[in-house]
């Protein structure tokens, strides 16, 4: 019985230390995967960097709007002197105000609050 008990241990000890090998190759080629995603992130990050010098923008200038989300918007929206006037580049983007009224009630939300914008 204590010869059976020891060989179902050191088999269970094996199995262990199988899995603690498996699980430390994963890590490391995790870890591997993730760098590499660090440095094509950087690599992205620094070609976005430079996007709105490149086009003239100003959007640098607006307050908490870094060189990344510079090139985002200009990405989505494109050049902003396509817009005939500010209003119409709010409209586009969803953020200007439209006024909701139901019976006596009226207010003003973004079209981004709207449920169809969803």
């Amino acid at each position: 019985m204590l010869s059976l008990l020891e060989e179902r241990r050191a088999n269970l000890a094996a199995a262990r230390t199988r899995l603690v090998n498996q699980l430390h190759a994963l890590l490391r080629d995790l870890v591997s995967e993730i760098r590499g995603l660090d440095a094509h992130l950087a690599r992205v990050a620094k070609r976005m960097s430079a996007t709105p010098a490149e086009h003239g923008s100003r959007l640098l200038k607006v307050d908490g709007v870094g060189p990344v989300l510079a090139a985002r918007i200009l990405g989505r929206v494109g050049a902003a002197t396509r817009f005939p006037t500010a209003a119409a580049l709010a409209g586009y983007a969803g953020v200007a105000p439209i006024e909701v009224a139901s019976g006596e009630r009226r207010r003003r939300i973004t079209a981004r609050t709207l449920p169809s914008a969803a």
